[in-house]
């Protein structure tokens, strides 16, 4: 059970989410693991799975910079395999419960969503492939797909992302968005430089633009847990063309 806490007060995080995050019961064996409950989507587990993110939960998030959808889904029911050589696979179920979805129609069968996602991880090289299908449980229905690969060597990270997505962002729906972006690391000593690059392609109806988002970061470790970095990043929001730095 996962949850984000004001530290200034106490209270939960504000936003439409809350402070819930991942929650969920589950059981885990040789034989893999199944969970119900709140918890990523194997899209997004494979999204991850890439190495895409060396700077994460900071402004160098890409998905923050290049518009890519997440998601966390309520009442999945996901089984996750083994790890077998390297390759593990990742599935998911998500009942309507009743919700509507944009178009207005009712979801309330077993597996009006779904969500899949393949992962390896194996002598420095990584690659992720994942899909999914989700309708109405936050008000967005939501269709996806990606590819990433990555590769660690001496002291060199690389690793790329394409993904194509169907969810309406910023306000606007029906919109189609293709991303690539690329991030790549050099660590030496306790110290890391990270870079990412990026682009992104809209298109809905009376929609068309694209943006470019970039950033570079100096990380130095203190230990395994605690680390300090500066950095800088630049992206385009959506049919702006205004420069949002940080």
């Amino acid at each position: 059970m996962e949850s984000a806490v004001n530290i200034a007060d106490g209270g939960s995080r504000g936003g439409s989410w809350g402070g819930a995050r991942n929650a969920y019961i589950g059981l885990a064996g040789d034989w893999g693991t199944f969970l119900y409950g709140r918890h990523d989507t194997p899209y997004k587990m494979a999204y991850y799975a890439s190495g895409i993110d060396m700077l994460g939960d900071s402004f160098m998030d890409v998905n923050a910079l290049y518009g890519i959808v997440e998601w966390r889904r309520d009442s999945a029911i996901a089984y996750v395999s083994p790890n077998w050589n390297g390759l593990t696979i990742a599935a998911a179920v998500i009942p309507g419960e009743g919700r509507t979805t944009d178009n207005g129609s009712l979801n309330d069968g077993f597996a009006d969503s779904f969500s899949v996602g393949a992962m390896y991880s194996n002598n420095g090289i990584k690659l992720s492939a994942g899909y999914e299908d989700t309708q109405g449980e936050t008000g967005q229905d939501s269709k996806e797909w990606m590819v990433g690969a990555g590769w660690s060597g001496n002291a060199f990270d690389v690793s790329v992302v394409y993904i194509d997505q169907e969810a309406p962002i910023v306000g606007i729906p029906d919109l189609d968005t293709t991303v690539w972006a690329l991030s790549a690391a050099y660590t030496f000593g306790n110290n890391k430089i990270i870079g990412t690059v990026g682009q992104n392609d809209w298109e809905a109806p009376g929609v068309s633009d694209d943006g470019m988002g970039y950033g570079v970061a100096l990380q130095h470790k203190f230990s395994k847990r605690t680390s300090a970095y500066l950095g800088y990043s630049s992206t385009e929001a959506l049919n702006l063309h205004k420069t949002v730095k940080y």
